[in-house]
């Protein structure tokens, strides 16, 4: 839910002057863009009339033009930084032109000016919101906090309590955040995705009934997207309604075919309606549907990577650089970066023949025999792939991706006992929804479905939960 400028209105002087005049007439008619050109006209005699600085910014946002908003709003600052409503503004032109950093530093240096400006204090949260949202999951807490204070003078705002919801489950506090969503209801009982989100949260936590009234509740209002019908229909495979779950499932998945999870559930709403051929025909598709993911998370991992390779330090001169510094000095750390460089320009060949020199200077280099097998499964060869992944998993029993690797290469090859075997060692590293998928997979394809359907659950909620 975007932030939208607040208008306001100034009382400009214009007796004397026919452009400010007829600026002030546009402005009050909403007609943005004959208030902009004549605003313009007037501030070319006068370019430091404040009034008209803030009129033409606040013209610029209200008609979509935030960037240029922003440097009136910048310029306005400037002119008078003791002014809280000029950063606030500035704010929320830089928010609504998705430049989020500055749009906190700007609504920061609201507060600090108007400490109890009770809208910059939901605007800051909205702020940090976009940067979690925009890759920085270490502002998703900051966010959350945001949120938290904001809401003792804005109890009222469901949209303030529907944000501060996402943050809380995102941070782990469903509890908490089911006592928002069930606010964002009662206070805007029209809206369909507060029941949407209540009914996913209640999913989450296990409340099956509760979650499928909230979900036809969303159905009611309007709602009628892949999330409801794999939910609504997830749900009422829970309580048992298979016809029922059959009929959202069947829908979600029109909507989206590519998504794995739905087909895990219609595979288990088959298994349970006695249709075997539908059900493993279902669990096929999860199972490529998967595969075809951790190909491209087995390639993205390669390319970030090499990416650090390029960016650590004095590397980030880029592969000149580090083929320089292996040259004066060579060890199989460099080696397996400068391999990585390559690999990232696409030159594979280069890449294969430097891991195999860090191999040799370092026959016990975990990492190394973990990238040898990346690249071995990006070609087909799964069987090399499998032993090299095998051996950085013995030489560090640490290495969660090595694990993760080890299982999906022993998966590939159906040997599903060491599958799982290798899943939940790397689930013990490192709690990831995708190593909880891939255990899901396996168990599935071992013929434990319980056991899986326990595991896809517990990943779901660790996705709904903003891991990765």
């Amino acid at each position: 839910m975007g932030a939208v400028i607040a208008l306001a209105w100034f009382a400009l002087q214009a007796a004397q002057d026919p452009a400010l005049r007829l600026a002030a007439q546009a402005m009050e008619a909403r007609d943005y863009p004959t208030a902009i050109r004549h605003f313009q006209t007037a501030l070319k005699a006068n370019p430091r009339n404040t009034k008209i600085l803030s009129s033409l910014g606040l013209c610029l946002a209200g008609a979509g033009k935030f960037d240029e908003a922003a440097r009136q709003f910048q310029t306005l600052v400037k002119l008078e930084p003791g002014v809280a409503a000029h950063y606030y503004n500035l704010g929320l032109a830089f928010l609504n032109a998705n430049a989020n950093m500055d749009a906190e530093n700007a609504f920061r240096k609201t507060l600090s000016l108007a400490p109890r400006h009770a809208r910059a204090k939901v605007q800051l949260g909205n702020a940090l919101l976009g940067q979690a949202r925009g890759g920085d999951t270490s502002k998703m807490q900051a966010a959350s906090e945001a949120y938290h204070a904001a809401l003792p003078e804005n109890p009222r705002d469901p949209e303030l309590r529907f944000n501060y919801a996402f943050t809380l489950a995102r941070t782990g506090d469903e509890e908490a955040a089911l006592r928002q969503y069930r606010e964002v209801v009662r206070l805007a009982p029209a809206i369909p995705q507060g029941h949407f989100f209540l009914g996913v949260t209640l999913f989450q936590v296990g409340n099956w009934d509760e979650a499928l009234s909230s979900l036809k509740a969303a159905a009611a209002r309007g709602l009628d997207d892949f999330g409801l019908h794999y939910y609504l229909g997830s749900a009422l495979l829970r309580t048992l309604d298979r016809e029922g779950a059959r009929k959202h499932l069947e829908a979600a998945v029109q909507r989206d075919p590519e998504h794995p999870g739905v087909h895990f559930q219609l595979s288990a709403m088959y298994r349970a309606l006695g249709d075997k051929e539908k059900a493993a025909s279902e669990q096929r598709l999860f199972r490529e549907l998967t595969a075809s993911q951790e190909s491209r998370w087995r390639a993205e991992t390669l390319e970030r990577a090499a990416g650090r390779a390029i960016r650590q330090g004095d590397l980030a001169q880029g592969i000149s650089a580090l083929e320089q510094a292996f040259e004066a000095r060579p060890d199989a750390a460099l080696a397996r970066n400068l391999a990585l460089a390559h690999l990232q320009q696409g030159a594979v060949e280069k890449a294969r023949a430097l891991l195999g020199k860090s191999l040799a200077m370092a026959p016990d280099d975990a990492a190394t025999h973990n990238y040898l097998g990346l690249l071995a499964a990006r070609e087909g060869g799964l069987a090399q792939a499998s032993r090299h992944f095998e051996k950085a998993a013995a030489l560090d029993p640490n290495l969660a991706d090595a694990l993760f690797n080890a299982g999906v290469a022993a998966f590939e090859s159906k040997r599903y006992d060491v599958a799982v075997q290798r899943f939940k060692t790397a689930l013990e590293k490192s709690n990831e929804p995708r190593i909880r998928e891939a255990l899901a997979l396996a168990l599935a394809d071992a013929g434990r479905h319980e056991e899986s359907q326990r595991e896809f659950e517990a990943a779901q909620r660790q996705r709904a939960g903003g891991s990765r």
